[in-house]
């Protein structure tokens, strides 16, 4: 498994429906105390920006090109 960074473009699976960008490595749970969540990163969706930022489980994201 690739290393995950801020600026890699990823797709989900097992849907690999769109592709997004990391945006960030840090997660909280805005509705748990500002909870931590560390298996998490935040994404952005490249076909639907307006969506806005959406946490996404580590194990689901899978790098299809590494930021420079």
């Amino acid at each position: 498994m690739n290393t995950m960074k801020v600026g890699d473009l990823v797709t989900v699976r097992p849907a690999e429906d769109g592709l997004y960008v990391i945006t960030s490595m840090e997660v909280y749970d805005l509705h748990n105390n500002l909870k931590h969540l560390p298996d998490c990163v935040m994404l952005i969706s490249q076909s639907v920006p307006s969506y806005g930022a959406i946490p996404m489980g580590k194990e689901f994201v899978e790098v299809i090109s590494e930021a420079s």
